[in-house]
């Protein structure tokens, strides 16, 4: 098996950071310097995840997962994308085939959705917000007709948007700007 340089690292320091152009831009470069590595791919994938830019993340998943067809986890995240395009179908497929299950078991699935709203819980609970969207979403592609996913996706964004809100307050608290971003925060999610 190969290696990886110094490229996914640097794409890792540069998400930490915040600088998401920076983190494309070394993801590129290791999608293009280690074509063969999976690793390399699925950087790439969960940065435009999150970055909420579905159809870039889905058409970059759908051919990782056909040079790596044997990676779970690039399956996994062809289903994130896909859910995240509202693909639920597709999201559903994707999702049972990572888990490797059969797709039309509604027993199997229905565990696997519940799986995922455990991870999503405890991830939420750890400050987690993108792993615990990320789970939520899961369970929501995999069981379209139940709200507890629907909610909790709710409940993580609501509590991520008033820890963002009371940070800018806090950065500058003469901020009038930051002050009627946590005000609108309160009024749509309730005052925590």
């Amino acid at each position: 098996r190969g290696g990886v340089g110094a490229e996914i690292p640097n794409a890792r320091r540069a998400l930490v950071r915040g600088d998401l152009e920076d983190a494309e831009r070394w993801s590129c470069v290791a999608v293009g310097r280690y074509p063969e590595e999976a690793a390399t791919h699925t950087g790439l994938v969960k940065l435009f995840l999150l970055r909420r830019e579905p159809a870039v993340a889905t058409h970059f998943a759908e051919r990782a997962v056909q040079k790596h067809p044997e990676s779970l986890e690039l399956l996994a995240l062809l289903g994130d994308a896909r859910a995240l395009a509202g693909s639920l179908d597709e999201a559903r497929a994707a999702l049972t085939r990572a888990a490797k299950i059969d797709a039309t078991d509604a027993a199997k699935v229905s565990g696997l959705a519940r799986r995922y709203l455990a991870f999503a819980d405890v991830a939420l609970d750890g400050r987690r917000y993108t792993e615990a969207e990320r789970f939520y979403r899961r369970a929501a592609a995999l069981r379209p007709d139940d709200v507890t996913p629907t909610i909790g996706l709710a409940r993580g964004q609501s509590v991520l948007a008033a820890i963002l809100g009371e940070a800018a307050v806090k950065l500058d608290p003469r901020s009038p700007e930051a002050q009627l971003g946590l005000g609108d925060v309160r009024l749509r999610f309730g005052d925590r």
